[in-house]
Order: structure tokens, then sequence, then C-alpha cells
């Protein structure tokens, strides 16, 4: 057994357990739009995936393992005049926004959505969803993003 390796089911640990961190190259399903892979050493992770046909309502999900408590979203993302506004949705209802529109390029900025509240332990769909535009386009350019635990 590899060192760190668990063979415990989620049934035998805590759900989530307390920071999740989606592997956004394998995402659960795309409901809209096309998404792809892009590679820069400007990007935190060297890597990231952004929405290319400049569709509004795109949007990609990811099946997360979470225990009923309080969470909050954060996002590296890309900011830029041709980016657009992010959704957060859990088990499709919209949890907040990030405005990913920015007046120049700038790498890396951070946006949160707190106080996302989970009722129920178990499995639930964590979707990141275009819904409009600050600037003059629909991309969404995201480096990285996290769910952690905060009570």
């Amino acid at each position: 057994m590899a060192v760190g390796h668990t063979s415990l089911t989620p049934t035998q640990m805590e759900w989530g357990e307390g920071f999740i961190t989606p592997f956004w190259a394998m995402p659960s399903s795309v409901t809209a739009g096309k998404w792809s892979l892009v590679s820069s050493t400007s990007y935190i992770m060297y890597n990231g995936f952004y929405q290319v046909n400049d569709a509004d309502l795109a949007q990609i999900n990811f099946d997360v393992w979470l225990s009923k408590g309080t969470y909050t979203f954060s996002m590296c993302y890309l900011t830029d005049p041709a980016t657009a506004i992010c959704d957060v949705l859990i088990d499709g209802v919209s949890k907040g926004t990030i405005d990913t529109y920015g007046v120049g390029t700038v790498y890396n900025s951070l946006g949160t959505v707190a106080n996302i509240v989970i009722t129920t332990s178990g499995k639930h769909s964590l979707s990141l969803k275009v819904n409009g535009k600050s600037g003059s386009h629909y991309y969404l350019v995201i480096s990285t993003f996290v769910l952690y635990r905060t009570a």
C-alpha cells in the first residue's frame, strides 16, 4: 500500500474530509458549452480549463462528497475584458457568483463564495456556470478551485 493511500469507502469515513479540490480535467459531466484544457506557466497550477465557445450558460459539473456543514468555495481565475460571470451551484442551486471581468489581463485572481450550507452528508453536484458578462464575451478561464468546510 502506498504512503498516504487509504482503502476506506466513503461510508467508513467522514464525507468530504473538510477540503475538496475536484480534478477539473475530469468533470462528472458538461451540461452546456465546450470546455478545454490550457497550460501556461502563468497559471498558479500551470494548467487550467476554459469555456472556449463564448457561450452564455455553459456549465461544467463535478461530483463531490460532502459532510453537512458550512463551506467556502474559492476559485483562482483569469481576469480579462473578455471573461464572464461565473455562477457557483450546489445541486443545481446558485450559491453565489464570481465576476471574472477585468479592465486588463490578470492571472490568478481569487474569488470566493462563502456560507454555502450543506444540510445532508453525501454525494452532491458542484457546478460552474457562465451566467452573463460584464465585458465583451462569455469566456471563463479557471486555474484551480477548492471547496473547504468552515463550520
